[in-house]
């Protein structure tokens, strides 16, 4: 299963706007018909079986769109030995 972003508008026309899990964009949209929301907006967020990679790329890609600022920043925490290396390779060697 897979999470998705969503907005809709309730039938007095506000809107909403939340996470919901399902199988495929058009089960998300069916499933917040149910609920008696019209779906204007799906956007797959992250991918139980991937183990979220798909929402790490997305943010990871805003990052290096927004900054641009030239500077590359490694990333942080322990993720085992070689994170060093990668580490030194995006900073160069620093």
């Amino acid at each position: 299963m897979a999470l998705f972003y969503y907005q809709a508008l309730e039938r007095n026309g506000r809107k909403t706007k939340g996470m919901i899990e399902a199988d495929s964009a058009r089960h998300a949209r069916q499933l917040l018909r149910g609920k008696d929301l019209i779906p204007v907006h799906i956007e797959a967020r992250m991918n139980a079986s991937a183990g979220g990679l798909l929402q790490r790329r997305r943010h990871a890609h805003r990052r290096v769109a927004a900054g641009r600022s030239g500077a590359v920043h490694a990333p942080t925490g322990n993720a085992g030995a070689g994170s060093n290396a990668a580490g030194n390779l995006l900073t160069g060697g620093q």
